[in-house]
């Protein structure tokens, strides 16, 4: 039978240790996930038959949001919502959103606007 108080060290090292490493992948987790965009609304290549349209999504961990070329802003749950007018036919939005590394998440949104 082993020492009671030898197995009671190792069970105290092995409670510090997973303790350290999950407060550390908690405080490096947003750098390792990088900027998080989603757009809800409109879905990509939707057909549009008014030419004012809004976009809604939502985004996590970014310092700078932009809608081709233009910045936007979030609320502070990372929602945002920016209206744009379509031009006939297909139009390409492209959605840019970096992180304070940097790093950038990228989404191209192709909606078409026909006149009845």
């Amino acid at each position: 039978m082993q020492n009671p108080m030898k197995l009671l060290k190792i069970i105290f090292f092995s409670i510090i240790i997973v303790a350290v490493l999950s407060y550390s992948y908690y405080q490096t987790k947003d750098y390792l996930t990088g900027p998080v965009l989603e757009l809800t609304e409109p879905a990509d290549n939707a057909t549009l038959f008014q030419s004012r349209v809004t976009i809604k999504g939502y985004t996590k961990n970014i310092s700078y949001l932009n809608m081709n070329g233009k910045q936007i802003f979030t609320d502070p749950s990372g929602q945002f919502s920016e209206e744009t007018l379509l031009a006939k036919g297909l139009n390409i939005i492209s959605i840019i959103a970096k992180d304070k590394y940097e790093r950038e998440n990228k989404k191209i949104l192709r909606l078409v606007y026909l006149v009845k």
